[in-house]
């Protein structure tokens, strides 16, 4: 029941790690979906550890297609170097 982006918030300077995910809903009934299509947001908490500076790691945390994860890891990875360079672009103007 937490919002992630207040506790990213509340956490400022704390945060070493992170078990990223996203979920196809709220509560225990969601499972994971592959970054950016769920429920959650994961730009905005991208851009709020780009604004603290984070210098950590992500972890892709992503159990629903347990046998075989690689194709919705790999829509992960896609979205974060995709969102990595639009946070970047919009530095820049």
């Amino acid at each position: 029941g937490l919002d992630p982006l207040d506790c990213l918030k509340k956490l400022e300077g704390h945060v070493i790690c992170l078990h990223f995910k996203d979920n196809n809903e709220m509560g225990q009934k969601g499972h994971n979906v592959p970054w950016g299509t769920g429920v959650g947001n994961p730009k905005a908490w991208m851009e709020e550890l780009k604004r603290q500076n984070f210098h950590g790691v992500f972890g892709i945390e992503y159990e629903y297609h347990e046998n075989n994860p690689d194709a919705d890891m790999a829509e992960c990875v896609k979205f974060f170097n995709q969102t990595c360079d639009e946070i970047v672009a919009a530095e820049k103007h």
